[in-house]
């Protein structure tokens, strides 16, 4: 038509160490990319050579179905069997490091930077939501340093308390898997805590049993690091994002 000006899109430079890449995501100047046949691979573009530059990549058979980004070397996945795997860049030898790993029993579609709400806590700080093939819409919050650990041991004590059906072990379900079960070497998810199961330390009363076991674990190695209240309020901080 007259008047409206020619887009042209030309060819700057081709990758071809892939297979079927299934997910991209542009951060400055990366790319990352998901490959439904392999596993994940972070690319650099070169402004002065014009090319693209391995930065890091993972070799394992992982199928991830999702990507994201929670920072420049910080990646966020999903895979075909359901579990959340975070890696870091490590630039000097080229590879991802996986930094945590956590079964979800859903498969994620789709990551989105930000949350549902906004948080004026610098505790708990959301940083992803996600949505499942099943509908389901979460967030994935981080927490500072303080709270990491007695959450930690919040967790593990909570699961002594806390029973679900048929005796399974929270820690258990919640360890990565595959088609042929859970590894023998990874036996619990790393990196990550289960705040709907964290919450449930607020329907305990103060001054049950239960509430004090959990506080005081099983030992004083055990023990969690903060007050009942301190608790308390982390973990209506994490209700607050969701």
């Amino acid at each position: 038509m007259p008047g409206v000006p020619t887009i042209e899109v030309t060819e700057l430079e081709k990758w071809t160490h892939n297979y079927i890449v299934s997910n991209l995501v542009v951060r400055e100047n990366r790319l990352y990319l998901g490959d439904a046949v392999c596993s994940i691979s972070v690319l650099r573009w070169d402004e002065t050579s014009q090319e693209l530059v391995n930065v890091a990549r993972d070799y394992t058979p992982l199928w991830p179905i999702s990507l994201e980004t929670l920072s420049l070397n910080s990646v966020i996945t999903c895979n075909n069997d359901c579990n959340l795997l975070v890696y870091n860049v490590n630039t000097a030898d080229k590879r991802l490091e996986e930094a945590g790993n956590y079964y979800l029993g859903d498969s994620v579609n789709k990551f989105i930077p930000g949350a549902l709400t906004g948080s004026s806590e610098e505790a708990v700080r959301p940083e992803q939501m996600f949505i499942t093939s099943m509908g389901r819409i979460g967030v994935i919050s981080e927490f500072d340093e303080r709270l990491s650990l007695p959450l930690t041991a919040l967790q593990r004590n909570l699961e002594n308390v806390v029973h679900s059906i048929g005796g399974i072990k929270h820690s258990r379900w919640r360890a990565p898997k595959n088609i042929r079960g859970i590894s023998d070497s990874m036996k619990e998810a790393t990196g990550f805590l289960d705040g709907d199961f964290l919450e449930h330390f607020l329907e305990l009363d103060s001054n049950s049993k239960e509430a004090t076991k959990v506080m005081q674990g099983n030992s004083a190695v055990e023990k969690v690091d903060l007050s009942y209240l301190e608790v308390v309020r982390a973990l209506e901080q994490l209700q607050s994002v969701h």
